[in-house]
């Protein structure tokens, strides 16, 4: 909610084409500046970290979760980014660029997804039997990892949507994307509760294995899915119906009066003869 206030102002106050780039640029660094200071006022953890001693309270009482994931500030330089690919997208758009001349550059592309990957996979370093880490390491890696993940992501975006290749457009254009796209709202809503539940029912140590991680994903990722339908079907769906409806209703014009002549046209002639 947090996010579309930001994006609803912004977007109002940058209607005019005047010093926009300048106001997404000072909004992008804005947002990664309020993220390190506050991780480096509050001593937080660069990511999210999950131990035994935290199991039971993590929701509750780690600093991390509660002051940088639950709150807005955090993802301010990401959503700026996602701000910025929808004007780029939409005055390329009216510019009618010729990709073809860009061919090039495809093997760049590919590679984005890899660095997704990496991105994700660089987090695991503070998951270690060491130390905390120095104080600048976890600033400059907590304030950095969200933007650059939105870049690579809005690169993978834009790409798809001027057809820069064929392989990766055909996997995100793929029908069966439809209805895990429509559940997307209501599986962020309703995937965190059932994380807690899993783990607050457990009544004795558990050894962390990969396979057991990949387990407990595909676990909460079914159930969230499975529970999401009926929402989206009873809850999500009817309320977006109706907010169209309401939004995009229209006065009724009133009735024209009947012609007099019957439907028949009226010819005006001169009678002085």
């Amino acid at each position: 909610m947090q996010m579309f206030v930001l994006g609803l102002v912004t977007c109002v106050a940058l209607r005019s084409k005047v010093n926009r780039s300048a106001t997404l640029t000072m909004l992008f660094f804005l947002g990664i500046t309020i993220h390190a200071v506050h991780i480096y006022v509050r001593d937080l953890d660069a990511i999210l970290i999950l131990g035994p001693d935290k199991a039971r309270t993590l929701f509750e009482s780690d600093p991390s979760f509660n002051e940088t994931y639950k709150m807005g500030h955090a993802n301010v330089a990401s959503y700026v980014v996602g701000l910025a690919l929808g004007y780029l997208v939409y005055r390329l758009q009216g510019l009618s660029i010729d990709v073809t001349k860009y061919r090039n550059y495809r093997y760049l592309y590919w590679a984005l997804l890899p660095l997704l990957f990496v991105v994700i996979l660089s987090g695991s370093v503070f998951y270690r039997d060491a130390p905390r880490d120095p104080l600048y390491i976890r600033v400059l890696y907590g304030a950095l990892v969200k933007p650059t993940f939105g870049i690579l992501v809005a690169g993978l975006i834009c790409g798809t949507i001027f057809k820069l290749e064929n392989i990766y457009r055909r996997v995100f254009e793929w029908k069966a994307w439809t209805i895990p796209s429509r559940l997307s709202y209501c599986v962020y809503v309703i995937h965190l509760p059932y994380l807690r539940l899993f783990v607050s029912l457990r009544t004795s140590l558990l050894t962390q294995t990969t396979l057991h991680q990949l387990t407990l994903l595909l676990c909460v990722t079914v159930i969230s899915f499975a529970t999401a339908l009926p929402l989206w079907l009873l809850v999500e769906a009817p309320f977006v119906s109706l907010a169209r409806h309401l939004g995009s209703r229209k006065s009724v014009k009133p009735l024209e009066k009947p012609d007099p002549a019957n439907g028949c046209q009226k010819i005006d002639c001169n009678t002085y003869l």
